[in-house]
């Protein structure tokens, strides 16, 4: 995945388009098993744990996973399959 993929979000009951604005991290566990962080990577590869910016065209109904674990759970998936789960850690509210 790198910057720019689009794919379906599942969230709850909604799907809907998204795309994958920007990553913020990649982490990486090495042979050792200690954790190691790459900051701004272009791209992540399968199996990877990242950090990122998702943005969807639509305002859609979600909450932090601290707050609502249900509502905070995702899945990004692409001609039918599972690409990433991931979970809300902080998101932008929407202005109306």
């Amino acid at each position: 995945m790198s910057q720019g993929y689009k794919s379906i979000l599942h969230i709850h009951t909604v799907q809907q388009v998204c795309d994958l604005k920007e990553i913020d991290m990649e982490f990486i566990v090495n042979e050792k098993g200690q954790k190691l962080s790459k900051p701004k990577p272009k791209f992540v590869s399968s199996g990877a744990i990242m950090h990122c910016k998702i943005s969807v065209d639509k305002n859609i109904c979600i909450e932090k996973f601290d707050t609502l674990s249900s509502m905070g759970r995702f899945t990004l998936r692409d001609e039918g399959k599972t690409i990433a789960v991931g979970r809300i850690l902080k998101y932008k509210p929407a202005a109306i």
